[in-house]
């Protein structure tokens, strides 16, 4: 059975991608900018502020979605890239995982995702407002 890993080009994506190919698993790393295959490493191009993930065919053993894939910059959102990525990107995945009816869905984040910061001023308030949603949207899971 696979794991799909969305950002999986990214920081946290290639470390958890590393991980889990040492104990056997078969990976399907989803970017926009995706690694070389190797082993029991699929890459897969897509981008998941599209529906689908932009994939035109999904793999039929993936069995858990790690969610990775973000924006990580803070500042404000002038473009909207921030929301469209982490907040309905975060929604496409979900209903990937939901057309598809993988059962596992691991949601990831950074520190930013707190609504409640110390720091006052607009210079989180976009990451502050994009993130948040984010993990009101993921489903809880019984499993670890």
């Amino acid at each position: 059975m696979g794991i799909l890993i969305t950002g999986g080009s990214g920081f946290l994506g290639q470390a958890l991608t590393e991980r889990l190919l040492a104990k056997g698993h078969k990976i399907y790393s989803l970017s926009r900018h995706p690694p070389e295959p190797r082993g029991n490493l699929i890459p897969l191009f897509g981008d998941i502020t599209k529906p689908l993930l932009g994939l035109m065919e999904t793999p039929r053993d993936i069995h858990a979605v790690h969610h990775l894939a973000a924006i990580h910059k803070l500042g404000e959102d002038w473009d909207g890239s921030i929301w469209q990525t982490n907040v309905q990107g975060t929604e496409n995945v979900i209903d990937f995982c939901l057309r598809n009816k993988i059962r596992h869905l691991y949601f990831t984040s950074s520190a930013y995702t707190q609504e409640e910061t110390r720091t006052s001023g607009q210079r989180l308030w976009a990451r502050r407002w994009s993130k948040a949603p984010g993990f009101q949207l993921s489903p809880s899971s019984s499993h670890p």
